[in-house]
């Protein structure tokens, strides 16, 4: 046992201390200063490192612990982390204390040593201790540095007086679990050579340290033939260290970090030497200095909202530069708000810059014709100097492509050759040719042709022939038969649609009457206050174009129909489909009048019948507000009957909603089949034919 023990007087110990100290301040001053200037940063990670220190110990425990002990210390470190350090410790020493038979319970301390007697005696213990402790460094970028440890351990011991006590622990080899707790702080002389001093506080937890455990004498003692004791408690033994000594660093690295980058590089750069990555950006260091050029401190080295990472391997764009392609658009506005390729300056390739398409003139980076119109958003803009996001920039009706391609007229003029007839007129009804105001060059302006001579535009009329039409001929027919579809009671449905004229009535004179007019043709048109007829005719012509809907198309052949001539059973059906009435209104518009007219002379000649008059809508609104708009508009039909002439006893009014379609509501086509009024033959005979 006593060959583990290595007793060492203090005095020795503080000699040899001040020797070193005297030749490290004399051998390392300039050294010292070296350390302070090249970097602050002194823990590496990953690194091995020896100390060796020694100094004094104090007893704590029942009886009074005295300074005079001797103490040696040495360790193995590793450090994990700069701001980590794992050791392997072994302290060997002697503790010296008074015992006394006034700081215990004198029965149990006479009882243990039984030899001594009342006076106050000095006595010594022997220990050897092992532990592993973490040492967390409070300072790890400076070279001088605080810390705080704890571990646990073995602490072997063997008091001077122990083979003269009455009691002996259990086990052969006198020893006890150990708690090390301490604080220190070292001062480096030398990059990798530091004086330190420890100062540390040893918890024991078992075994019989000091060859006095009251709890254990007491229960001894109660056996004995004598008087009873309160058994007392034993509070932990411990002892006190303190340390003074050196720490040497072991093969330090010139890259601490492993990441290629020297220890003195990394200290010029900024960056961490201890962390691969210092801005935390998903690159390293070294490939953001050697590969990518990146500010390795710095995790959006261009500041342009994109991440070094993601520049380089998502998007492909220059992490140094925030407008990779130089479109005056930064990479983050290219793919977080306008979605275009931060790489091509032109990213729809219509010769239009992003830029230019965002900022200047609203289009759409992505799409080289915005508005689909047939030419592209540079002809519209830089050729042609039409608006790229309409596609009827004049809105005539025709769209700009065909205008500049198929007939070469003015996309910003709904009149090419200001002859008063819309380019869209002269196209689409007069055949007249949209860039000459005098088609078949007979010094008669088209639009004179057209508005008060009535003559041919097309062809050079002779002299006599310049009268004005003083009437428009009768339209032979108001009404189509679309189809006939059989009735589950035998009777038959007449699918009719009106045949309504897109033409403007052309009364005598010029286009001041055209327009005085046109009122009393469609009340929905109102002439504005200052504008000329021809101003209100183009207006007219654009609405007209713009709200009149399309013409259906249908494969089945169509026959002009008059209904007054109709041969009427009971339980058969008229369907007339679209019939439209102004938005939210149930009067009836001017252009249906004339084959309601007709439907009301079936009445003068089948003075029996009887009929209900059934209004249907499509889909588009409310359920409940297309149930009463049905049947006020199956009300407005009656009263027009009944204005001509037809009896209301004769007429029965019902409204279907949306609930009873004849096509497909998912198409204009079927919508319009839907919007339709019905008339329903209840009876063709009068009341007392009924009766007999």
């Amino acid at each position: 046992m006593s060959c583990l023990m290595m007793v060492v007087p203090l005095r020795h110990i503080g000699t040899f201390l001040l020797l070193c100290a005297l030749l490290l301040d004399a051998g390392t001053a300039e050294a010292q200063l070296l350390v302070k200037e090249e970097s602050q940063i002194r823990f590496s990670g990953r690194l091995l490192s020896l100390y060796g220190a020694g100094g004094a110990g104090l007893y704590q425990g029942e009886f009074n612990g005295v300074i005079g002990g001797a103490h040696a210390m040495a360790a193995i470190g590793y450090s994990v982390f700069p701001e980590l350090t794992i050791a392997l410790t072994a302290n060997v020493g002697s503790l010296a204390l008074e015992r006394s038979a006034t700081d215990v319970e004198p029965e149990l301390y006479f009882y243990q040593f039984r030899e001594a007697g009342d006076e106050v005696y000095e006595s010594t213990i022997d220990y050897t201790a092992f532990d592993l402790s973490a040492q967390l460094n409070l300072l790890p970028s400076r070279y001088y540095n605080l810390f705080v440890s704890a571990g646990a351990g073995l602490t072997l011991y063997r008091p001077e007086d122990f083979d003269g006590a009455r009691l002996r622990p259990t086990a052969d080899f006198p020893a006890s679990i150990a708690i090390p707790v301490g604080i220190g702080a070292e001062h480096f002389l030398l990059r990798n050579l530091s004086v330190l001093v420890l100062l540390r506080n040893t918890f024991l937890f078992s075994g019989d340290f000091d060859a006095f455990d009251p709890e254990a004498v007491a229960e001894e003692y109660n056996r004995s033939p004598s008087r009873e004791i309160a058994i007392p408690s034993s509070g932990g033994d411990s002892f006190l260290s303190l340390s003074i000594g050196l720490r040497l660093f072991l093969f330090e690295s010139d890259d601490f970090d492993g990441d290629l980058l020297g220890n003195e590089e990394e200290s010029k750069l900024g960056t961490n030497p201890y962390d691969v990555d210092t801005d935390v950006d998903g690159l390293t260091d070294y490939e953001e200095v050697r590969i990518y050029t990146t500010d390795p401190v710095r995790a959006d080295t261009d500041d342009d909202g994109l991440g070094d990472y993601f520049e380089i391997t998502k998007y492909g764009t220059d992490p140094v530069k925030p407008d990779t392609d130089d479109d005056r658009l930064t990479d983050a506005e290219e793919i977080e708000v306008y979605n275009t390729d931060p790489r091509n300056p032109d990213t729809d390739e219509d010769m239009l810059s992003d830029y230019e398409e965002v900022i200047m003139y609203g289009t759409n980076p992505r799409n080289p014709d915005t508005d689909y119109d047939g030419l592209d958003d540079f002809a519209e803009v830089k050729v042609h100097n039409t608006n790229p996001l309409r596609p009827d920039t004049d809105d005539d009706g025709i769209f700009d492509f065909n205008e500049v391609v198929t007939y070469g007229t003015n996309p910003r003029s709904e009149d090419t050759d200001n002859d008063l007839l819309l380019d869209y007129d002269e196209i689409a009804y007069y055949g007249t040719n949209p860039l000459n105001p005098d088609t078949d060059e007979d010094k008669i302006p088209d639009s004179e042709e057209v508005f008060d001579t009535r003559t041919n535009p097309l062809s050079q009329d002779v002299a006599e022939e310049y009268r004005p039409v003083t009437s428009r001929p009768a339209q032979p027919y108001y009404a189509e038969l679309v189809e006939t579809r059989p009735l589950p009671g035998g009777g038959v449905s007449y699918l009719i649609e009106p045949v309504v004229s897109r033409r403007l009535p052309r009364p005598t004179g010029n286009i001041d009457s055209l327009m005085a007019a046109l009122p009393r043709y469609d009340s929905t048109f109102t002439r504005r206050p200052g504008e000329s007829s021809s101003e209100a005719y183009a207006r007219y012509r654009r609405m007209n174009l713009q709200s009149g809907s399309t013409q259906r198309q249908s494969t089945s052949p169509r026959v002009p129909l008059r209904i007054d001539s109709l041969k009427l059973r009971q339980g058969d059906m008229l369907s007339f489909t679209n019939i439209t009435f102004e938005f939210d209104r149930d009067e009836l518009r001017e252009e249906y009048l004339p084959i309601l007219r007709e439907a009301a002379q079936l009445f003068h000649n089948n003075p029996g019948m009887v009929v209900e008059i059934r209004g249907h809508t499509d889909v588009d609104g409310e359920d409940f507000y297309n149930q009463d708009l049905s049947e006020r508009r199956a009300q407005t039909v009656k009263e027009f009957l009944t204005g001509e002439g037809v009896s209301s006893a004769r007429l029965r009014t019902a409204g279907f909603g949306e609930h009873q379609p004849i096509a497909d509501s998912d198409t204009e086509e079927g919508r319009a089949l839907n919007r339709r009024v019905e008339f329903y033959v209840l009876s063709l005979q009068n009341r007392q034919e009924g009766m007999r």
